[in-house]
């Protein structure tokens, strides 16, 4: 789970690219240990992306991370799991891992927030009574 988490950290490479990486090299520890001569023949990353990868290879956020969704009983969610949405993976850029607090039910009847960090009192008071009343999981998509 902590490489997931830190692959979704790492500087200029964003969902699309994630998802790159992931069919690449199966997965994000194989990422973590990739070595600059492996990374250079990769054609779907460029230098800038190439070098981040490299220079961030502190796992300490992305373990603090972790560790608050356990606090706060939020559960992470990464794109391989077979409990991940299909409908939240058919955009080319569904982030490769997701938050969540509740359980999954029925995943045809959720409510899915992303992005709106500075909604309107009305609009949060909207979605939490929407969601109260039809959803069984609350999503938090991390791009």
């Amino acid at each position: 789970m902590i490489y997931w988490i830190w692959l979704m950290q790492i500087p200029f490479i964003g969902p699309v690219t994630a998802r790159y990486l992931i069919e690449e090299l199966k997965d994000p520890k194989s990422i973590y240990q990739a070595d600059a001569e492996y990374l250079a023949k990769m054609s779907g990353l460029n230098e800038r992306q190439r070098k981040s990868i490299l220079q961030n290879h502190s796992l300490e956020n992305p373990k603090k991370i972790f560790e608050d969704c356990q606090n706060n009983n939020i559960s992470v969610l990464c794109w391989n799991d077979r409990r991940y949405p299909a409908r939240a993976k058919k955009p080319d850029d569904a982030p490769v891992v997701l938050y969540y607090k509740g359980y999954f039910k029925n995943m045809d009847q959720t409510v899915g927030i992303v992005g709106a960090r500075r909604c309107s009192q009305e609009s949060m008071q909207i979605t939490l009574k929407r969601n109260a009343s039809s959803a069984t999981a609350e999503l938090l998509f991390h791009f």
